[in-house]
């Protein structure tokens, strides 16, 4: 359950600073305008999130049905300890 909630925040979090705006007194911006590339990185990183939330809802829901919690804990446990490239 706790490896659903860190990729759902990671996903959520990605997503609105994709698209966060900016309020001044001329008017409301985006809060990226002058940083572009900022967004090439948020925009694959809430796809990528949001697919590893989606994947581990599913796998939680299945082992939940057959096992329990535990064992889809010791799931995700390697993922979690694996280091990013």
């Amino acid at each position: 359950m706790k490896t659903r909630n860190l990729f759902m925040s990671l996903t959520l979090m990605c997503g609105l600073f994709c698209i966060a705006f900016t309020f001044d007194k001329s008017g409301m911006y985006w809060f990226w305008s002058e940083s572009k590339p900022v967004v090439f990185i948020l925009a694959p990183a809430t796809i990528i999130f949001g697919l590893l939330w989606f994947r581990a809802a599913r796998i939680l829901k299945k082992v939940n049905n057959r096992h329990g919690f535990y064992l889809a804990f010791c799931y995700f446990l390697p993922v979690l300890q694996s280091p990013v490239p």
